[in-house]
């Protein structure tokens, strides 16, 4: 199972910032997502991640949100590793001051099943070893 997400007009009633969610269900017990875009901007610019059904039901339309609750939170420019979230229902929320809105964004792909997360994870793995050999190489150079 995959799927691609794109913003939706936010659901906040706060007129100081913006939320966008997606509810990502599926019939397999893990859900894999991959950020290739990202550019999460401000103090408050955020893309917080909440797993499984009793998460879901608790902020898919709450206004006040326990960011420490998330299951994985990021922000910046940086590419997350590939998350791999233990459970077959996920709500991704991106959350952004109001004034930062505008020039905040990113893609997300997801997937989903046993053999998304094997790849997801050797994909990481095969990502931080490269990272790893071209920074001794840099070392070694200087």
């Amino acid at each position: 199972v995959t799927g691609v997400q794109t913003c939706a007009l936010p659901i906040s009633t706060d007129l100081d910032h913006n939320d966008c969610r997606w509810i990502i269900k599926s019939p397999n017990p893990e859900i894999v997502l991959r950020f290739p875009k990202l550019a999460v901007l401000g103090a408050e610019g955020r893309v917080s991640i909440f797993v499984g059904p009793e998460n879901v039901e608790l902020y898919k339309d709450q206004d006040v949100v326990s960011w420490s609750a998330a299951y994985k939170s990021f922000t910046g420019r940086a590419y997350p590793a590939p998350i791999v979230c233990p459970a077959g229902e996920v709500l991704v929320i991106f959350h952004t001051a109001a004034g930062d809105a505008s020039k905040s964004e990113f893609d997300m792909t997801w997937t989903s099943g046993v053999e998304a997360s094997a790849r997801a994870l050797v994909e990481d793995a095969l990502e931080s070893s490269v990272h790893q050999q071209l920074a001794e190489v840099k070392r070694e150079r200087t």
